[in-house]
């Protein structure tokens, strides 16, 4: 989504005070800033100055001036009298991250248009038509700005522009800039960003103000017209990646249970609403708790303001003072176990055999009961019978010798029947040898067609059956059967 202000503001930004951790999981991938954070350096800033043609930057490689107007580099292992972190001779302003920050002339206060800028070249270029997330964190020096102003931008090039003949400002349309929103905040950070859409292969970032002093706005009640200058640290270029939202939490509640809800995802601002009555908001963050009487549909809107990203999820509630419990019959071999388990249903499961766990595990034969309950007003009831059996043996499987698949009802399927467990494989071959059919299906059995659904020949055929043991190992019955029309 694109907000265009005017001329000079192409995406409109939300600079947000950051005096918490802003959490971007899972929004972007690699950061293609080099020295983001300007913690690698080739030595410590000189306390005396130094001129445009060298400039600061060059000790937080590869960074570097592109003008005259020489921007500032500070670091903790500087003197607190120059350029050094916190205190230096521009203010007092811990790092945002690890121990280092650039500074910056981003106006003049309305009487010139002197500047300062910091140039980089990316760690791979941009894709054009790929959306890209930039961020950079800004602080107000409490020392050597006069003014406060709104000259925090990012400018894409393909080439780099290097002019040391001047310290006025660079004429640029920012891709990403904070036109209208002046950062006046002294203590701590200022979180200037935005997304665009790459339309060429950049390759160069810029950092400044890139406005002319009458397109520039100004706070001036600090102490009057001049300078503003600001500190700039922890800069990001990387492509963005939409995200999605997810209510998670149970679907069926008691009359008497709060409903508790969350979402996941990293948003700046949540709207949980009722279906039934969508113009009240019923929570303002990640995690909705309610009591509803009746089944209802809950509704999450989350925005980023920094992408300009909306998402939402609905969820269903079913109220019910009776909780389904699902237990199934089952039959298994001798010398195995089978896991009884609802699921996550109640709160409060007591088991026939004593035990109060949501699940348990079975060896003997028997009828399994299960109570569950959420509270007094919401209860469930479930049993199962198991049974174990001896697979091994053979006794009570019935295996015909002929049948007549002609449609009449009677024998009209080859099929193996069993007192247990009926598992295993079934195939015939015709008096040649070849396979005509396969299944892993012996109580479906056979139809008396190939694979393919071919009806085959009267004649006798070959059968084979490969049944597991409870050993691993495998029994195999072979026989013939009389297809008969």
């Amino acid at each position: 989504m694109k907000i265009y202000f005017n001329q000079y503001a192409k995406i409109n930004i939300i600079t947000t005070l950051l005096l918490y951790t802003f959490a971007l999981t899972n929004l972007f991938s690699q950061n293609i800033v080099p020295n983001n954070s300007l913690e690698d350096t080739v030595g410590c800033p000189p306390d005396q100055s130094v001129n445009c043609m060298i400039d600061y930057l060059q000790f937080a490689p590869p960074w570097y001036g592109p003008t005259c107007g020489s921007a500032d580099f500070f670091h903790a292992c500087s003197s607190p009298f120059r350029f050094g972190v916190p205190i230096n001779s521009r203010g007092v302003e811990p790092a945002q991250d690890g121990q280092a920050y650039f500074g910056y002339f981003a106006s003049g206060g309305g009487f010139n248009d002197f500047r300062e800028y910091m140039q980089v070249k990316l760690l791979q270029p941009l894709v054009k038509g790929k959306t890209y997330y930039v961020r950079g964190y800004f602080s107000l020096s409490d020392i050597a700005s006069i003014s406060a102003s709104d000259g925090q931008e990012f400018f894409f090039s393909t080439n780099p522009f290097l002019d040391y003949s001047t310290t006025q400002v660079l004429t640029k349309t920012a891709h990403i800039t904070n036109f209208g929103n002046i950062i006046t905040n002294t203590n701590g950070w200022t979180l200037v960003c935005g997304t665009f859409v790459a339309d060429s292969a950049y390759e160069y970032l810029t950092i400044g103000n890139f406005r002319n002093e009458l397109t520039t706005s100004h706070d001036i009640s600090m102490m009057g017209p001049g300078p503003a200058y600001y500190f700039v640290d922890n800069i990001l270029v990387s492509e963005y990646i939409p995200q999605s939202i997810t209510i998670n939490g149970k679907t069926i509640y008691c009359p008497d249970e709060d409903v508790i809800l969350t979402a996941d995802g990293s948003f700046d601002t949540y709207s949980w609403v009722n279906l039934t009555n969508p113009s009240i908001i019923l929570s303002s963050t990640n995690t909705l708790i309610d009591s509803p009487s009746n089944t209802t549909t809950y509704i999450i809107k989350a925005i980023n303001t920094c992408f300009q990203d909306t998402a939402r999820d609905t969820i269903e509630l079913t109220i019910n003072s009776v909780i389904t419990v699902n237990l199934n019959d089952t039959t298994a071999c001798l010398g195995n176990t089978i896991i009884l388990d609802p699921g996550n249903i109640a709160q409060q499961y007591m088991w026939s055999t004593g035990e109060v766990s949501q699940s348990i595990t079975v060896s003997v034969d028997g009828n399994y009961q299960l109570n569950v309950s959420n509270g007094a007003s919401c209860t469930g009831f479930g049993e199962s019978n198991i049974s174990f059996i001896n697979c091994d043996s053979t006794i009570g499987f019935f295996i015909p010798n002929a049948f007549s698949p002609n449609g009449d009802g009677i024998n009209d399927r080859f099929r193996i029947k069993s007192e247990g467990i009926n598992v295993g494989t079934l195939k015939i071959f015709n008096r040649w040898g070849r396979k005509v059919f396969e299944s892993d299906d012996l109580n479906s059995g056979w139809d008396g067609k190939s694979n393919a659904g071919r009806p085959l020949n009267e004649g006798v055929y070959v059968y084979v059956i490969i049944r597991p043991l409870s050993n691993d190992t495998e029994q195999i019955l072979k026989g013939n059967v009389m297809l008969l029309h």
